[in-house]
């Protein structure tokens, strides 16, 4: 598992994150209004929306989540920023029971270099990690060709954050864009 370089990063994780009914403390202070994403429209992503291959191989879907609120993140070993990524969102799933939240870590690299990934990280994550070597899954989530990548969608379906980029300034706005999507009534279906 990634090790955090910054010693704040690693006070940041040491401290933990008291948890709620609906995810997190408001301690962490919101972005101001304007650096608020728009919600997309309810429906962007269906339930066939693909969110890669597991380690067994099989294709997972967004519908498959249902009705959990979710967090897809694009991101690829050799980038520093997404393993802090990592380190952080893996803290965000053990907080939050599975059965309200998953987080879905879309690993971007070659098949072989996949295999080779996941061997390392095997058993040691909560976080569901699946691969996208052939893009299918950034071009359904108009993902930028680069990584780390974060897009959080509600029970809604409804897009509450997208993030491109990591840093520590970063975690107010995606912590306030789970709030909202663990806190939105599940869509029927």
């Amino acid at each position: 598992m990634p090790r955090p370089h910054a010693p704040t990063r690693r006070r940041w994780i040491e401290a933990g994150l008291a948890t709620t009914a609906f995810g997190f403390t408001a301690s962490l202070q919101a972005q101001d209004a304007a650096d608020k994403p728009k919600p997309a429209a309810p429906g962007e992503f269906d339930a066939a929306t693909p969110l890669g291959r597991l380690n067994d191989g099989n294709a997972l879907t967004l519908g498959e989540l249902h009705p959990r609120a979710v967090v897809v993140c694009f991101w690829a070993s050799w980038c520093p920023h997404c393993r802090n990524e990592l380190v952080a969102l893996e803290r965000v799933q053990k907080s939050v029971a599975p059965e309200q939240l998953r987080v879905v870590m879309v690993n971007t690299e070659a098949s072989a270099d996949w295999r080779r990934i996941r061997r390392q990280l095997e058993g040691q994550l909560s976080v569901l990690l699946t691969n996208d070597a052939n893009g299918d899954v950034g071009r359904a989530f108009a993902s930028p060709n680069s990584v780390p990548y974060t897009v959080v969608i509600g029970r809604d379906g409804v897009v509450q954050h997208r993030l491109r980029g990591w840093s520590e300034e970063s975690l107010p706005g995606l912590v306030d864009g789970i709030n909202k999507a663990l806190a939105a009534r599940p869509r029927a279906g």
